[in-house]
């Protein structure tokens, strides 16, 4: 029998592991970025490292082509987990289609483990992203120089770039199925370290293929160590009580493929608003500014995600224990992990933010080694726009592994839209330049992450705390009622 992913009520020291080996990915993916990005603008000039920081920036669009596969896989799984481990107890799960004669259609056994035939057709939606992935990384390299304002002497090296951090990014999409069956199964901080590890690799690969071309070993090496993440996740899974990451094609089953495609495709539109931000703003400013003005927006924005990285840490820790929680309908634990999560990621970005802005000219010069005036001036503004926005992190988690993934949704499509229309207006109708810039995103994050976020999350937690003591009077009379009977 597979055994069950650890209840959200698992001791503190687990938690703490899982929170920490969090931090540890934190550290190395900030870290990761900042070597090899300062090293390409020491050795090869502000326009290759704004090449590169805008290539970095804009590839995110790759994310949008995984459908929201990650998050839909951990919510699916963890329901898997509601009652027993076997299709033959499917009625007790009706979200998931299931039932027997479904799988008996199939050529399935009717006592199939639902957590691996959850898993089989996730893999198939896995491979069907990929596929879109890939399209989507041709095209975009094949007209990247035609978007962009591209010095004379780098025409051709942004497609080339396109194309490896793109495969190296889809690779790394593909194997996010398998890292959500291991964050299911209680292996969080595991698949952190394997995390961690892949950026190692990352700079590892990009040292050991260091040449004239700096871009060239950068993007290689991010193809590599995307690969190493594959195999490294792939084997971890496999090592799983019941091997659940073995590939049954005779479990496929188009009910739970359109399950997935239900909730991952709303997690796609969520995922989208996020290219509404700094991906967009990269355009705008390439468009609009140049590739100096990018030069001068990367580094800020760099440090803006990578204290962005420190927050969604802890909510990515938060975001399976959400849904193993929601699927024992313990809102106590869910109300623990909004409030304090939320209280922890507001305190660690304000102390971090403050520090960076006491400490940037130092900063700067150990990094890129120059004081970047240009860059420190639209700092504090970017800074604010982080502990605004990087405080909802937690409440993103918790939403999306309750399954109140369209409200989500909706809202962060409205503030994302809102951040292109007024950026766009400033740095069109204003001489703000990059501010205008910024200013957009201070807008368009207070409304969704300090208004709208605190009110729905503590209106849903009220709501399912209703419905829990609802459960639990009708349970209560179902038990006396029987015992009744007996007597």
């Amino acid at each position: 029998m597979v055994t069950a992913a650890p209840a959200p009520a698992a001791d503190s020291r687990s938690l703490s592991r899982e929170i920490a080996s969090a931090y540890v990915y934190a550290v190395a993916r900030i870290g990761s970025w900042a070597l090899l990005s300062a090293w390409v603008y020491r050795t090869a000039g502000p326009f290759d490292f704004g090449l590169l920081a805008v290539v970095r920036g804009t590839i995110g669009i790759l994310n949008y082509t995984s459908l929201g596969l990650a998050p839909a896989m951990i919510r699916l799984l963890a329901e898997s987990t509601r009652a027993g481990n076997s299709v033959a107890a499917s009625s007790a799960l009706p979200v998931l289609p299931l039932d027997n004669a479904t799988l008996a259609y199939r050529g399935a056994p009717s006592a199939a483990p639902r957590e691996r035939v959850v898993f089989t057709n996730g893999l198939i939606v896995a491979a069907l992203a990929a596929c879109i992935g890939l399209v989507v990384t041709l095209i975009y390299a094949e007209n990247f120089d035609r978007i962009f304002r591209v010095p004379d002497r780098l025409i051709g090296e942004g497609a080339r770039l396109i194309f490896l951090i793109g495969l190296g990014t889809v690779i790394r999409l593909f194997s996010d199925a398998a890292g959500a069956m291991l964050q299911t199964r209680g292996r969080i901080a595991l698949d952190n370290w394997l995390l961690s590890g892949s950026e190692f690799l990352w700079v590892l690969f990009a040292w050991w293929l260091a040449d004239d071309n700096g871009l060239y070993a950068v993007g290689m090496a991010y193809l590599l160590a995307s690969a190493g993440l594959l195999g490294m996740r792939y084997f971890e899974v496999n090592r799983l009580d019941g091997k659940p990451g073995h590939l049954v094609l005779r479990w496929l089953d188009g009910g739970i493929i359109r399950r997935i495609f239900s909730l991952g495709i709303l997690i796609w539109f969520a995922q989208l608003a996020d290219y509404l931000y700094s991906p967009t703003d990269y355009l705008l400013i390439g468009h609009f500014l140049g590739p100096f003005a990018a030069s001068v927006y990367a580094p800020a924005v760099q440090i803006d995600a990578g204290l962005l990285v420190l927050v969604t840490g802890l909510a990515s820790v938060l975001l399976p224990r959400t849904a193993l929680a929601d699927a024992a309908e313990d809102v106590d634990a869910i109300r623990r992990y909004y409030v304090r999560g939320t209280l922890a990621s507001l305190a660690l970005l304000t102390t971090a933010a403050l520090c960076i802005a006491l400490l940037s000219p130092w900063i700067f010069r150990l990094w890129l080694g120059n004081a970047m005036d240009p860059s420190r001036a639209i700092l504090p503004l970017v800074l604010i726009h982080t502990v605004i926005g990087g405080s909802s992190a937690v409440g993103r988690s918790v939403l999306l592994g309750m399954g109140r993934v369209k409200p989500f949704t909706i809202a962060v499509l409205v503030a994302g839209i809102t951040n292109v229309v007024v950026s766009w207006a400033l740095v069109r109708y204003t001489n703000l330049g990059l501010t205008g810039i910024v200013l957009g995103t201070i807008v368009a994050v207070t409304g969704r992450c300090a208004l709208w976020m605190p009110w729905y999350v503590q209106r849903t937690l009220k709501s399912q705390h209703k419905m829990k003591m609802v459960h639990h009077h009708k349970d209560t009379e179902s038990a006396e009622n029987t015992k009744g009977i007996q007597v």
